[in-house]
C-alpha cells in the first residue's frame, strides 16, 4: 500500500512538470492529451481512494490484533502442535473441538452414571429394610413356634408325671388293701380253730362273708386297670392331638383362591392343613367359606346344592367340575 502511494506521487510529480512544460513549449495539439491524462488521474484517483481506505482498515485490524505480537502468537501455536502451515493448523483446531465435544460428551455419560447409581444405591437401601423386616418376622414366628413346641413338651411331661402318680397310688393303695384282707383272714382264721361247733354253725355266714369280700376286692382291682387304662388313653389322646397341632402349624397356609389357577392344588394343601384338627365337614366349610375363597369362587361354591347335608369331599368334586365347565 505504501508503495503505491509512493507511485502515484511519483505519477503527480511528473505530470506537474510535464504540464507546466507544454504549456511553455509544446502549444494547442497537445492540450487534448493532457485533458485525457488528466481524466485518468481522476479515475486513478477513484479506483485508488477505496483502497487506500480499505488499507487503513486493515492497518487498524492489525494494530487491533496486536500487530507482530498476534504474528508471533500464531507461530508459537503452530511450533506448540507441530504444524507448518494454516491447513494443517486448521485441521488440528479442528481434531481439538472434537476432542473437547468427546470430553462433553464423557462428562454428560458420568453424570448419567451417577445419577444411575444414586438410584441404584436407594433401591437397594429399600430392599435391605424390606429384608430386615422379614427377618425380623421370621426371628418372632420361629420364637412364638419354639415356644408352643416348649409349652407342649411341658405338657406332655406333666401328663406323663400325672400317669406314673396315678399309677404308684393306685399300686400303694391296691397293697394296702391286701395286707388288711390277709389280716382279717388270718384272724378269722384263728377264731375258727379256737371254736368248735359253734364255728361250724357260723362257717356258712363266714364263708358268704368272705365271698363278699373277695368279689369286693376283685371289683376294685377291676376299677383301679379301667382307670389306670382310662389315664393312659388320655394322656395318649392328649400327645396325639398335640402332635397334630404341631405338625399342621408347620404345614404351610393355602392362599385364598378366586377361581384361577389349580384348584387340585389349593385343595390338596387345604386338607393338608385342616382335615386331621376339624373332623367336621360342617366346620371345614365355614372355614373354606369364610376365609380361602374369594370373589367367583366364593359365589360359585355357596351356589351347591345342599352343601351343609355333604361330605367336603363331595362337595369338592362337584365344585371342581363346575369350575371346568365354567373355564
Amino acid at each position: 500500500m505504501e508503495h503505491l502511494e509512493e507511485k502515484e506521487d511519483d505519477h503527480e510529480d511528473v505530470m506537474e512538470s510535464v504540464e507546466s512544460g507544454s504549456n511553455s513549449s509544446l502549444g494547442g495539439p497537445m492540450e487534448a492529451t493532457w485533458a485525457r491524462m488528466a481524466e485518468d488521474r481522476q479515475t486513478r484517483s477513484a479506483v485508488v481512494a477505496p483502497l487506500r481506505k480499505f488499507g487503513e482498515e486493515l492497518r487498524g485490524r492489525w494494530l487491533e490484533l496486536g500487530g507482530e505480537v498476534w504474528m508471533k502468537s500464531v507461530m508459537n501455536i503452530m511450533r506448540a502442535l507441530k504444524v507448518e502451515n494454516a491447513d494443517d493448523l486448521e485441521t488440528s483446531f479442528i481434531e481439538l473441538r472434537n476432542v473437547d465435544d468427546s470430553v462433553e460428551q464423557l462428562k454428560n455419560e458420568n453424570e448419567l452414571l451417577k445419577e444411575e447409581f444414586s438410584n441404584s444405591e436407594s433401591m437397594w437401601t429399600k430392599e435391605k429394610e424390606s429384608l430386615k423386616r422379614t427377618v425380623r418376622d421370621l426371628s418372632k414366628n420361629a420364637e412364638k413356634w419354639r415356644c408352643r413346641a416348649e409349652d407342649a413338651e411341658k405338657a406332655i411331661k406333666v401328663a406323663k408325671r400325672g400317669h406314673v402318680v396315678n399309677e404308684s397310688g393306685d399300686e400303694s393303695q391296691a397293697s394296702e388293701d391286701y395286707l388288711s384282707m390277709r389280716e382279717r383272714l388270718r384272724r378269722r382264721s384263728s377264731r375258727r380253730d379256737m371254736s368248735t361247733d359253734s364255728a361250724r354253725r357260723s362257717s356258712g355266714q363266714e364263708a358268704r362273708q368272705e365271698k363278699k369280700k373277695c368279689s369286693g376286692a376283685s371289683k376294685w382291682d377291676k376299677n383301679s386297670a379301667r382307670s389306670q387304662k382310662s389315664t393312659a388313653e388320655t394322656v395318649k389322646e392328649v400327645v396325639a392331638s398335640m402332635n397334630k397341632m404341631m405338625r399342621v402349624a408347620a404345614l404351610p397356609e393355602p392362599k385364598a383362591f378366586d377361581g384361577s389357577g389349580s384348584f387340585r392344588e389349593f385343595k390338596r394343601t387345604f386338607l393338608m392343613k385342616f382335615r386331621d384338627v376339624v373332623e367336621d365337614d360342617e366346620d371345614l366349610m365355614a372355614i373354606l367359606e369364610d376365609t380361602f375363597l374369594l370373589g367367583s369362587a366364593k359365589s360359585l361354591f355357596r351356589s351347591l346344592e345342599s352343601r351343609r347335608n355333604r361330605t367336603i369331599k363331595v362337595l369338592f368334586d362337584e365344585f371342581e367340575e363346575k369350575l371346568k365347565r365354567r373355564q
